[in-house]
């Protein structure tokens, strides 16, 4: 049990930091607020907030459909935006489900791990500049 207290530990510490880093660091001057930021922002905290109940071979999980969300956000308002609302979305979860503040400060920690990972993917794998800064339409695809 050790070993996973440590694991959740530094995650969660890491996590907290990158966070706190992208935000710091981030320019959400950027970001012009538009009808289409903000449904993708709470479709994902609304996919966040109302997981899916899947029982697969006998066993039973959860999945939400927030990822999707977060990707197309990520997409067209940045890092920034989506750690936002991915982290909105995961606390209001959490606190909906009663689950501890060391388990919640965890799934955001994970949260913004994964983001700036895909982010760092997309800026290595296209040539897009900060995406608010640009105009990525269906059209781009």
């Amino acid at each position: 049990m050790r070993s996973l207290n440590r694991y959740v530990t530094a995650v969660s510490a890491l996590g907290v930091a990158l966070f706190a880093s992208v935000l710091a660091t981030g320019d959400l001057g950027l970001v012009e607020p538009n009808s289409r930021i903000v449904f993708l922002a709470i479709a994902l905290v609304i996919g966040e907030c109302i997981p899916m109940r899947i029982v697969h071979h006998g066993s039973e999980g959860e999945i939400t459909t927030s990822a999707t969300f977060a990707i197309a956000l990520l997409l067209i308002a940045g890092v920034e935006v989506t750690m936002i609302a991915t982290t909105v979305g995961a606390i209001l979860a959490d606190l909906r489900q009663r689950k501890s503040v060391s388990r919640a400060l965890f799934n955001v920690a994970q949260y913004a791990i994964s983001i700036a990972a895909a982010a760092l993917a997309l800026g290595a794998l296209s040539n897009l500049d900060h995406p608010a800064a640009q105009r990525f339409g269906a059209d781009d695809l």
